[in-house]
């Protein structure tokens, strides 16, 4: 019963990712569109694998967790267990849930090591070709003729803009709370767009470019 119903919720995650690229809402609220395909993805990985373990483990009738205990004790004392463990749908689906979990643990390790190793590169170069201003401090400017915006993530973000922006626009427009405190990712690529025509522009961009749905294209 446990397995058919995570097979049955694995089913419902494919059918929402596949029905979530064709959504148009998407592009109007991305921090939640992330946040839900994230969801997506992660509750597609534990059913999938929680489905097939508990198939696997169903004749010691102890969970996942006191399943693989059993089994691993079982296989250890020379095979004896309940019957139908060893047969070859069993030993199919355990193979199969194991190495699906282990790809997915070595997904997401590997992924936050190079998110992690691309976040520190970066900041290293921004380190030697950004600057800092006086009238918008914490905040990185890059010598672009181009209007720019956008944020290193991270425990301490960081949010760049380009010498461009600087141009575009008068000092004195800048918001009175950037004179006291840096800017977060969103107000910056908000109050670029609302003030730049060039980067509104941008911002309202044609459907067909993807990166230019969002402020952050700017």
């Amino acid at each position: 019963m446990t397995a058919a119903a995570l097979g049955l919720l694995a089913l419902a995650c494919v059918a929402g990712a596949w029905r979530f690229t064709t959504a148009r809402w998407a592009y109007r609220a991305p921090r939640t569109a992330i946040l839900l395909w994230q969801a997506l993805g992660v509750t597609w990985g534990l059913a999938s694998t929680g489905a097939l373990l508990s198939y696997a483990l169903q004749p010691y009738d102890r969970g996942i967790v006191g399943g693989l205990a059993a089994f691993a004790y079982s296989a250890a004392s020379g095979g004896y267990g309940p019957p139908g463990a060893y047969d070859m749908p069993h030993v199919l689906a355990l193979i199969a849930g194991l190495s699906l979990l282990a790809v997915l643990v070595g997904v997401l390790v590997t992924a936050g090591f190079q998110t992690l190793r691309a976040r520190r590169r970066h900041r290293e170069m921004l380190a030697l070709i950004a600057r800092d201003d006086p009238g918008v401090p914490g905040v990185r400017v890059l010598d672009h003729p181009g209007a720019a915006a956008y944020c290193v993530p991270g425990l301490r973000s960081q949010v760049v803009i380009s010498a461009g922006t600087l141009k575009l626009l008068s000092p004195t427009s800048w918001p009175p709370s950037w004179r006291t405190r840096p800017p977060t990712y969103a107000s910056a690529t908000t109050w670029c767009c609302s003030r730049s025509p060039p980067c509104a522009a941008r911002c309202r961009g044609p459907r067909s470019s993807a990166t230019r749905r969002t402020p952050s294209a700017c």
